[in-house]
């Protein structure tokens, strides 16, 4: 009998709620709206005094390696824990470790494009809001690209597309111009996998 109860009550509820459901455009639109939130607050905070924390080696943080020009071991090694990181949506530990790097090599224009590369939007990002410190990133990348391959040249190039502090460049167009990009640096080397990822 107590069951049967839980059943009623169930459908009832269930009832309600679908009517309410109704008016809106999807179930996470609902919830939102229920709750008074909205869905900016389901992204990571991009702050580099948040993310400037002394992060030291994550063990279990992945396997992924991709060689940059930079000489240093210690900034390779960074740098790979922070793409490893970036690639698994740990947005915010990963600028950590990009910014670590930096330290052991603050002339290698890649780790200011992958610290652009946190700072940007991602699938999980629905009311992303640029960082000043993007701008400020891609800006070092390409001060110091000059000693960089092709293929580092032209990502840091794409990523200049991104960001834009114009008050008439929308994000959507930015979005477009980076993709753009992306595609073209794709179709010259189509087999490496972080411009197939990238893209």
């Amino acid at each position: 009998m107590k069951y049967f109860f839980l059943a009623i009550v169930a459908s009832i509820l269930s009832i309600a709620i679908q009517t309410e459901k109704s008016t809106t455009s999807s179930n996470a639109e609902y919830y939102l709206r229920k709750k008074n939130l909205t869905a900016q607050y389901c992204a990571p905070v991009r702050d580099r005094s948040l993310s400037s924390v002394n992060i030291g080696i994550l063990p279990g943080t992945g396997a992924h390696t991709w060689k940059i020009s930079t000489r240093s071991d210690s900034a390779q090694i960074y740098f790979n824990q922070g793409m490893n990181m970036y690639y698994s949506f740990h947005i915010i530990e990963s600028l950590a470790s990009f910014l670590k790097a930096q330290q052991f090599d603050s002339t290698e224009a890649m780790l200011y494009w992958a610290e652009a590369l946190a700072y940007g939007p991602n699938i999980n990002d629905l009311g992303y809001t640029q960082s000043p410190d993007a701008l400020l990133a891609v800006q070092k990348a390409k001060q110091y690209s000059y000693k960089n391959s092709t293929v580092e040249k032209e990502l840091i190039s794409a990523m200049g597309l991104r960001y834009s502090d114009a008050p008439a460049a929308t994000r959507e167009t930015l979005n477009a111009l980076y993709r753009d990009a992306m595609a073209d640096l794709h179709k010259i080397d189509p087999g490496n996998p972080e411009l197939i990822a990238l893209y």
